[in-house]
């Protein structure tokens, strides 16, 4: 099921509709609708905001998605940032170079009752001795991406890279107690977490609304061969 998903979001990725050739410029448009299309002004700024499905490969080997010990569904993320359009040709919608920045919220939702442990300088997964109801770890980075977009007939097509910085990480621990108490357990900033990262990302869009996909090779935590993958929607507020 995962498997087939991913293929779905990369073929919808890169499939264009019988339109896909046709662009606008200054003189392909009717002249009643040249108005809309601010010709004059060769940039453009917008709020961003994306959210979908966070996971992890282990030894950049996608198909290890396919056992992945994170709760598929459950481990999200959530991305706000602003962004800023620049028209590389005059008088033409066809190519944008696209910066900003975000914020960026990633959990991770550990499955079969384990939870992340720190020793000897090492990250690991391990099993968790009682009855652990959910382990949520979290973490927070501020990223810089850039981008070049091509406009084909109203859809928009990115191909880009991000790198960002840390912010913060915990880990967040339900469980209950042999005397039938529960508790919440949370450990900030404990786990080796890389202070920056770098990534690749590309997203098909219609009129600022896009699916997108994220890929960063630099491992979650130091000495781990754990890295992030993310698909998701986004939208930009213009």
């Amino acid at each position: 099921m995962k498997k087939t998903l991913l293929l779905i979001l990369i073929f919808s990725l890169f499939s264009i509709n019988n339109y896909a050739f046709h662009f606008k410029t200054i003189d392909t448009i009717p002249k009643k609708e040249y108005k809309y299309y601010h010709f004059d002004d060769r940039s453009d700024n917008a709020i961003t905001i994306g959210f979908g499905m966070h996971n992890v490969i282990e030894n950049r080997n996608f198909s290890t998605l396919n056992d992945s010990e994170f709760k598929f569904w459950r481990s999200t993320f959530l991305e706000i940032g602003f962004i800023r359009d620049f028209r590389l040709i005059e008088n033409s919608y066809l190519l944008d170079f696209r910066y900003g920045f975000s914020f960026t919220w990633n959990n991770l939702y550990a499955d079969n009752g384990k939870y992340f442990v720190r020793n000897n300088g090492n990250t690991t997964l391990e099993n968790y001795d009682g009855n652990l109801k959910s382990a949520l770890f979290k973490i927070v980075r501020f990223e810089i991406p850039i981008f070049l977009e091509f406009n084909i007939y109203n859809y928009e097509i990115g191909f880009g890279m991000y790198g960002g910085a840390k912010l913060s990480s915990k880990q967040c621990l339900k469980y209950i107690s042999p005397d039938g108490t529960k508790h919440k357990d949370k450990v900030k900033n404990e786990f080796g977490v890389t202070d920056f990262n770098y990534g690749f990302s590309t997203y098909l869009g219609y009129k600022s609304y896009y699916i997108y996909l994220k890929y960063s090779p630099t491992p979650i935590f130091r000495n781990s061969d754990l890295s992030s993958l993310f698909l998701g929607l986004k939208f930009d507020l213009h």
